[in-house]
Order: structure tokens, then sequence, then C-alpha cells
């Protein structure tokens, strides 16, 4: 597929990511803000290759050999650009841009997040602040890049307008997340999340729509949907079955809740420009510890404590800028397609 122009010829590049939705839309969020479009390519490793560190591939016959069933078909010709998200892909990544130049290609690769190894095996990397790795190559972002546009969310709302019309207003949408190394997110938890949205609903005279993630487990999101159904409030709760509502969702929503163990959909949530609060699990340290507190410190997210209060946000939004930069380190010889917003 097209992307830009390459001096003498078509310019090509691959989006490179493993199966999971969250490294696969930042890949993708890139390329359209960069006005790019990209074959998008996913890779799962085979055996031994799935717990050893990426670093040790190249020991071992390099990261190609790793490709395992299920994966996008990856081998030359090479592509000019590739961008890639994700630890496994890091390492095919790494494998292309050796094995482009031993052909005389030079990949130029871009990879997205910190996959624990030097900056020095991609010619650039995009990570959060958060996350705290510096270098001469390294773009530093807040939080995660996202495909939130105010063109997408009028036209997903629109799409999606009959699912919320016997609602009353004020409308809450409610992202639910799943358990990661972090956090806690099983039945219990999302029943005293279901427990407090009913209260602020019945005490605030508030709407739910509701929407479950991949990673939240049948159990947690039966678990809430009963709660909801027997307390009677006005609610929608999508559970992936038919056309994924999600940015009708945000696009729709007057407060929007996200639960802290997902920093993509905070991201997404900052980024729509309408009130955001971060319902809280147990456990949370690290980098979503940093995340959350500077979300809070600027303005941008608040706590939910069980009420819902207007405020006027500091939206996140951070593509435009991350893109324009990328631009300018790109090599000469690839420029930005006619009537890219970056040019």
């Amino acid at each position: 597929m097209l992307c830009g122009m390459m001096d003498g010829g078509e310019l090509t590049c691959w989006l490179l990511s493993e199966p999971k939705a969250g490294m696969a839309v930042q890949c993708l969020a890139l390329a359209e803000a960069m006005g790019l479009q990209g074959e998008r390519k996913h890779v799962q490793p085979r055996g031994l290759w799935k717990r050893s560190p990426i670093w040790l591939w190249p020991l071992w016959g390099g990261g190609l050999k790793a490709v395992g069933p299920g994966s996008d078909a990856i081998g030359p010709p090479w592509p000019d650009v590739v961008i890639s998200c994700g630890r496994y892909a890091a390492g095919v990544a790494m494998a292309i841009r050796q094995q482009s130049r031993h052909s005389g290609k030079r990949t130029f690769t871009i990879q997205i997040q910190d996959p624990l190894v030097s900056p020095r095996h991609f010619d650039l990397m995009i990570v959060p602040e958060h996350d705290r790795l510096r270098g001469e190559n390294v773009i530093t972002m807040q939080g995660s890049l996202h495909r939130i546009t105010d063109a997408r969310l009028q036209a997903e709302a629109a799409k999606f307008a009959s699912s919320f019309e016997h609602l009353p207003r004020p409308l809450a949408t409610v992202l639910i997340g799943g358990p990661n190394r972090v956090y806690q997110l099983g039945v219990a938890e999302a029943t005293a999340i279901a427990q407090q949205l009913v209260a602020m609903a019945q005490q605030q005279r508030v709407s739910l729509a509701m929407t479950v993630s991949r990673r939240t487990s049948p159990e947690a999101a039966a678990a809430m949907r009963k709660i909801i159904e027997t307390a009677d409030i006005p609610a929608v709760i999508w559970e992936g079955e038919g056309e994924n509502p999600y940015f009708g969702y945000l696009g729709s929503a007057d407060y929007i809740l996200v639960t802290a163990d997902s920093i993509n959909m905070t991201c997404e949530a900052s980024a729509t420009g309408k009130p955001v609060y971060t319902l809280d699990l147990p456990g949370g340290r690290g980098k979503f510890a940093r995340f959350h507190q500077q979300m809070q410190h600027e303005g941008r997210t608040r706590l939910f404590e069980g009420k819902l209060e207007p405020y006027e946000p500091n939206p996140l939004r951070e593509n435009e800028k991350i893109a324009a930069e990328v631009w300018r380190r790109l090599p000469p010889t690839i420029s930005p397609p006619t009537g890219s917003t970056t040019t």
C-alpha cells in the first residue's frame, strides 16, 4: 500500500504488532496522524522464543525465525518504513532492520513503547514519559497514541444515535478493562464498581452506556450486568456482540468513566475533551501510578469518588505533535504524502 513517497518510487510501510488491539491501534494511530496508509501485519512468536528476551533473538539467528503460526507473512522485499508496537513485534522489527541493511534496502524502523532493549536497535523510538527511557533517537509522549479525532467522534455518535435515544441525559460512558500485572479486576472488583455506578446513577439521575473490553472476564461482565439490570436504571451495555460502538459511546458521552488498568482507554477518553473520571482498582504502582498522577495533576482526569461534577478538562492530544516530529527525523529521501497535515 502507498505511504508517502520515496525518492525514485513509491514508499512502502508495514504496521507491525502482536494481535492485541491496544498495540495494533497505536501503529495505526501514528500512520493516520502522519497521513499514511500501511500494510498491517500481526506476528506471534513460536515455542521458546515467547519466553526469551528479545535481545537474545539476534544471537539465535535473528528474530525472523521467531515468527510462528498465525503470523502474517514476513519476508523480502522489505518495506521502506516499519512502525512496530509490542515486545515481540520489536524483535521482528530489529531483524527486519538488520536484514534490510544486508540487502542494501535500509528499512527505517519506528518502535512504539519500550520493549526493554536499547534504542540503538531502532532508528526511532516513541515512548510514554512515564517509562523514563531517554535517548537521542527517542521521542517522548504523554500516555499513548490513539485514533480519536473530532470527525470520527461526530460520525460514530451519529451512527449509533439510536442506541442512546431512549436514555435521559446526562449520559455517562463507562469503559471497563481487565486485570493486568498491576491491577486486579475480577468479579469482586467488578461488583464494587457496578454498585458505585448504580448509586451514582440513582442519586444524580445519570444514564449509563457501558462497554467491556476483550480483557474483561465473562464472569466480571455478567456480575456487572446483573447489578445494573436489577437496579432498573437507564443503561445500555455492550459485551462484544455486533458492531463495536466504542467511538459512538465516546462521542455521545457527557461524562466518561474508565478503569485505571488501561492507559490507552484513559488517553482516548481524555482526547474527547469530555470530563473523565478514573475508576480506581486494587493495585497500581510504577508507571501506571505515575501516569494517573500526572493526568490528574494536569487537569485531564479526576478520581471517581461516587459523584460526577462538570469540569473543563485539559484534553490530551499528542498525535499531531508526535507525527510532525517523526517526519522531521525521517531521512530526506522519505517525504510526506501530498496533502498531509504534517507538511
